[in-house]
């Protein structure tokens, strides 16, 4: 075995033994978020929970499947999985020098550079049409599927968690809710009030003074005073925050690619060794 074989074959284990540790704890966070999100949630309630104006959950333990959070949950356990499998083939494949287990690992690499390459580009790049059609897809959901402040359905929850605890408005803005939903009006501090959104999208210091819910109304011109209500979506805003850190994204981003081709390299480079050897045959 050559030398450079044999530094392949030890940064080709290196590697993937730290792959195989970053892949259980994404599942570990995976399982976290998909079955028991309530632990990523307490942080939320504990800000919440001497506002009123809208439901809320009496405890972040009661929050047993969280839309999006939940989803996430499940993709980080689909990926840690892949990752693990991946990583498993990279080191039985180097330790034993097994030919076929090599080319798996070379060919599911493929597929994870150029996946992670697409998806990454469209995630930094903020008009792309990923963040279109998840905006979209929201959007349309809060305008469905939203049932009130008042009402304890975990979608609606989690809504106004968000909401409240971020400092915007559902996924785009105030204009998600439907304007002709009957939630809108109810009973509120023994009166009945008509709002045109959630109370979650006041801001915080308004919402525990405001006794008749001015925050959650327009004015008389028909817009948001945004001294009292936050017009913001909390998709921009978080996409907002990806943008002031744009820059350490790509970089690690770019490290990572260029790591993991480093690793089919190293890969190709033991899989011709092995393909040498066997033309030669035994001494």
């Amino acid at each position: 075995m050559g030398t450079c074989t044999s530094i392949g074959k030890c940064m080709l284990i290196l590697l993937n033994v730290i792959f195989v540790i970053i892949s259980m704890g994404l599942l570990a966070v995976g399982v976290i978020l998909k079955f028991f999100p309530g632990l990523l949630m307490s942080f939320l309630m504990a800000g919440i929970s001497s506002v009123s104006g809208f439901s809320k959950p009496g405890s972040a333990n009661n929050l047993t499947s969280i839309p999006l959070i939940d989803d996430l949950g499940l993709a980080l356990i689909v990926f840690g999985a892949v990752l693990f499998l991946i990583s498993f083939f990279a080191c039985c494949g180097a330790c034993c020098m097994c030919r076929p287990f090599l080319i798996l690992f070379v060919v599911f690499m493929m597929v994870v550079i150029i996946s992670l390459a697409t998806l990454g580009g469209l995630f930094l790049a903020k008009t792309s049409t990923l963040h279109s059609s998840i905006r979209g897809s929201l959007k349309t959901k809060v305008r469905n599927e939203y049932k009130g402040p008042e009402n304890d359905d975990i979608f609606s929850l989690i809504i106004n968690v968000i909401s409240y605890g971020f400092k915007c408005c559902a996924i785009s803005g105030p204009d998600d809710f439907d304007p002709k939903a009957s939630w809108r009006t109810y009973t509120y501090n023994g009166a009945t009030v008509t709002v045109d959104v959630s109370p979650a999208c006041c801001k915080p210091e308004v919402l525990k003074t405001d006794t008749t819910l001015e925050c959650a109304k327009k004015d008389g011109f028909g817009v948001y005073d945004s001294m009292k209500t936050n017009t913001q979506g909390c998709y921009d805003k978080i996409l907002e925050e990806v943008e002031k850190n744009k820059l350490y994204a790509i970089l690690g981003l770019v490290g990572l690619l260029l790591l993991l081709l480093l690793e089919v390299i190293f890969a190709i480079v033991l899989i011709k060794d092995i393909s040498d050897k066997a033309k030669v045959g035994p001494v």
